[in-house]
């Protein structure tokens, strides 16, 4: 009880810190919102294209948002912000840190999506459908985001879903 009395008093004493550590990671968090906000979209107007592909042919399809893979060279990028945030212990400026957090950040969203794809192949080897894979998946992006990122980042060295395949191939709906 005295920690959280001790920590909102060192919140009220010093707004300008606290000001100054949300501003620094503003861009990443705009970034993550915006891009998680058009993923969610595209997921739901593919999700829900029996409505409209009467009209207009797509080319893609739900399981292309969800098979999505990070291009190779975006490991040029993480190795970038990994050097800025582990070299600003080590002489490089502060505002390296800053610009290699944020990148980091940035580029966490789309390895996410790319291991939340090896995730969703996971659950369908183990043949996991319906509710009890919305539940696992539920749970996990919200208590292991970190370990799907870096699931994500592996699998650009990996390819983890070539070995999740089922013996037979079928097609079916990926929920």
């Amino acid at each position: 009880d005295s920690e959280d009395a001790r920590a909102f008093q060192d919140f009220v004493s010093n707004p300008e810190q606290l000001a100054n550590e949300i501003f620094t990671v503003l861009p990443a968090i705009i970034f993550v919102f915006a891009f998680f906000g058009l993923w969610v979209s595209l997921y739901m107007t593919l999700r829900n294209s029996i409505i409209w592909r009467y009209k207009k042919l797509y080319s893609y399809s739900l399981k292309d948002l969800i098979n999505f893979r990070v291009p190779d060279f975006f490991v040029w990028p993480l190795i970038v912000s990994l050097v800025c945030v582990v070299g600003a212990d080590y002489g490089l400026p502060k505002i390296a840190e800053i610009i290699g957090s944020n990148l980091l950040y940035c580029l966490g969203v789309f390895y996410l999506f790319q291991g939340f794809g090896v995730y969703n192949a996971f659950l369908h080897y183990l043949k996991i459908g319906g509710f009890m894979k919305t539940i696992f998946v539920v749970f996990t992006l919200v208590m292991a985001y970190k370990f799907l990122a870096i699931l994500g980042m592996f699998d650009l060295w990996f390819d983890f879903r070539k070995y999740l395949t089922n013996k037979k191939k079928d097609e079916g709906d990926i929920s």
